[in-house]
């Protein structure tokens, strides 16, 4: 079967908080101020494509006032709130680099009509960084894809399945170091996909694992399709 030739623009933000509804009733993502982002665009075989792009926003004391006790702790531990404060690079000024990393890519704006062009967003809990773009950043979300790609899913399926699959990370919350890591993973994750088991063509490790936690009861219920593969494969 042919691959997809889809490409996937891996991002991470940091803010200065979650995207959860604040108490004036705002989302999170209105509310709160995107600190850094930080970005590198792959193939579907997770290849690298051109260079990565890393931008730490520019803040006031009073925009950064906005994090709580947990946020201000960890981003003055990595060194980002200083770095925000001293910070050259505007929010517009961000966005309208972001914008001009992805044309040079070879990325063009997503075509709502024929759903041709942009390119899937891509990391860990992804629908957090799409959230915060959509709301302040539309001008670079037009050259998203609708559809994104969430390692996430992976982690949890592992998590669920087959724990040993489970990979671990360091979680440092500065947003290249972030992605790289989310990379890393789900080429690890592919590989359960593509290798397969030796002296048994096509059947992959994933499968395999998904047997096991069937065969221990831990998935209490299946998708008929795979008890229908299963007891062919017997």
């Amino acid at each position: 079967m042919k691959r997809n030739a889809t490409r996937l623009i891996w991002i991470d933000l940091e803010t200065t908080g979650t995207d959860q509804v604040q108490s004036n009733g705002q989302i999170g993502s209105q509310f709160h101020h995107i600190l850094e982002v930080a970005g590198i665009i792959t193939d579907s075989d997770l290849n690298v494509i051109g260079e990565p792009i890393k931008l730490v926003i520019q803040r006031t004391e009073e925009e950064l006032s906005k994090c709580d006790e947990t946020v201000r702790k960890m981003h003055t531990e990595n060194g980002l709130l200083v770095e925000c404060l001293s910070s050259p690079v505007t929010h517009e000024e961000a966005e309208r680099l972001l914008i001009s990393w992805v044309k040079e890519n070879g990325i063009k704006r997503f075509n709502t009509s024929n759903k041709t062009g942009g390119a899937q967003l891509a990391g860990n809990s992804i629908r957090f960084d799409k959230n915060f773009i959509a709301n302040q950043m539309p001008g670079f979300d037009e050259y998203l894809h609708y559809r994104t790609f969430d390692v996430s899913v992976l982690a949890t399926a592992a998590a669920m399945w087959n724990p040993e699959l489970v990979v671990k990370k360091q979680y440092n919350h500065r947003s290249l170091e972030d992605i790289s890591e989310s990379i890393k993973e789900a080429l690890f994750y592919r590989g359960c996909f593509e290798n397969t088991l030796e002296g048994q063509p096509g059947r992959t490790i994933f499968r395999a694992g998904y047997e096991r936690g069937v065969e221990l009861g831990s998935v209490e219920q299946m998708d008929q399709a795979w008890v229908d593969y299963k007891s062919n494969a017997q």
